[in-house]
């Protein structure tokens, strides 16, 4: 009798163990969550099977509360503007741009920004384009094709109250830059890639799919006569340098070092002589 209740009590954390971990799947966790909740429950093999039911239980739970459904790995903060100091949700093993970057980077652009149309490249959360639109951009267009990116995004955006301001696309950047209007500009355009972009081979293809954007820089808007003829801003590590041989219509302006990471203003070719002169 003893050894039937045992049996059935084994089947039972069987299919619980079984529904847990689709359910693991099934949720946007972050890939280490779910590696330590699986390394977790292969400890509890030995143990009475009334016991395993037990943190079952209590592991359904934990499932269900809303810090561990949230597919975030931290926050990071808005440095100024609108929504100055609100800390947004960034995804699971991001390395987005620091407090300090971006202010560096917005004290350069200063009234530059402002009812500016951005575009935000490899978006993530936002963290970009949410910083622009507090500083007083009109509107910002996020491109990203991670679902996860997307879901905290939007999060992110209706929070700030920034969503009618905005345009969520999932879709991989250069997929984006291939099918989009030719008559559609951009007076700023973020990028942020990953860093795999920048290895030897890949780099070539990077640097294509920043000339396909810099074709939607406001500035080759037939007929736009303001002095602000936009601006690329990359994010790429240090080792990475950028020169005027690599660009089509465009050319490095600046680049600012911050340790393993830097930032690369790209601007309209002619324009860096004209500004020195």
């Amino acid at each position: 009798m003893i050894k039937k209740e045992e049996n059935g009590a084994h089947h039972l954390v069987r299919t619980i163990f079984s529904s847990t971990y689709v359910i693991i799947q099934s949720m946007s966790l972050n890939i280490t969550t779910a590696k330590k909740l699986r390394k977790m429950k292969s400890k509890w093999k030995n143990l009475p099977p009334e016991e395993i039911i037990r943190r079952e239980k209590e592991l359904q739970n934990l499932i269900t509360d809303e810090q561990l459904t949230t597919p975030n790995k931290g926050l990071i903060q808005i440095v100024a503007g609108k929504v100055k100091g609100f800390k947004i949700l960034i995804p699971p093993q991001a390395k987005p741009i620091t407090s300090r970057m971006k202010t560096s980077l917005f004290d350069l652009l200063r009234e530059d920004i402002l009812n500016k149309k951005v575009l935000d490249l490899y978006a993530g959360s936002g963290s970009m384009g949410i910083e622009a639109l507090s500083r007083g951009a009109k509107s910002c267009t996020f491109v990203d094709n991670s679902p996860m990116a997307q879901k905290l995004l939007v999060e992110n955006l209706k929070k700030t109250g920034f969503i009618d301001n905005s345009e969520v696309i999932k879709m991989k950047v250069n997929a984006y830059l291939s099918t989009i209007p030719s008559d559609q500009y951009f007076d700023i355009i973020f990028m942020d890639p990953p860093y795999k972009d920048f290895k030897y081979k890949a780099k070539n293809r990077l640097i294509d799919t920043i000339n396909l954007a810099a074709d939607h820089l406001i500035g080759f808007k037939p007929g736009f006569k303001e002095s602000f003829k936009g601006a690329i801003i990359i994010k790429h590590p240090s080792t990475v340098v950028f020169t005027e041989d690599d660009f089509e219509k465009i050319e490095p302006l600046i680049t600012k070092k911050y340790g393993k990471n830097s930032i690369t203003f790209l601007i309209l070719q002619g324009y860096k002589k004209r500004d020195k002169n």
